[in-house]
């Protein structure tokens, strides 16, 4: 396999460079976020958590509502501190917190539930059904090109250009909108090829 070089546009290489920046923040401020967030899905948007959730869809779900641009926030799951189990001991009866922080302006806020272990087993099915599509992307691509393509339960869910009405279809058909992966579909592979200057 051979990478070939791509040129960035301006708009591209400033996104590019605030999902950098928004990496170093989160590992700069992975202490207070371990503290706050161990176990949960933060989406990190300018150097500021914009939103927390216990479960990885319903957080993209809600920044997709809430606007933000799906590419240039920085999703990731706080992993508890090594040898660190109180993360699963704390709960709450609050439920998770989705969405902007407004107290806080986006700092690191509050937090509700932590994740139990229905969440950890759905987060897993989550990541087994992201594996399927990688795997089966080619065939999705001949089939769905240039759709977004919801996937349940290793099987696919739904498709459509238009990522509110695939939400809007899976919903009426019933499947928890919280637990399906959905990606894009790009009709053509895309060679990336990344240089970092020392």
């Amino acid at each position: 396999m051979r990478l070939t070089r791509i040129k960035l546009t301006e708009e591209e290489q400033a996104r590019r460079e605030q999902y950098h920046k928004n990496l170093l923040w989160h590992d700069t401020h992975l202490k207070e976020l371990r503290a706050k967030y161990a176990g949960c899905w933060v989406g990190i948007y300018e150097e500021r958590v914009v939103g927390v959730s216990s479960d990885f869809g319903m957080l993209m779900h809600e920044l997709d509502s809430g606007g933000y641009p799906r590419g240039e926030i920085l999703s990731v799951q706080v992993t508890p501190a090594p040898g660190d189990t109180t993360h699963t001991a704390r709960k709450s009866e609050k439920a998770s917190t989705v969405g902007r922080d407004k107290s806080t302006n986006g700092s690191l806020g509050t937090l509700g539930t932590l994740p139990s272990k229905e969440d950890h087993e759905r987060a897993a099915q989550y990541r087994i059904d992201e594996l399927w599509f990688k795997v089966h992307l080619s065939d999705l691509r001949a089939k769905y090109p240039n759709q977004w393509v919801g996937i349940h339960q290793q099987k696919i869910a739904g498709a459509s250009p238009d990522p509110d009405d695939l939400m809007r279809a899976m919903k009426s058909k019933g499947y928890p909108l919280g637990e399906v992966f959905c990606d894009f579909v790009h009709a053509k592979p895309m060679n990336w090829d990344f240089t970092f200057d020392r």
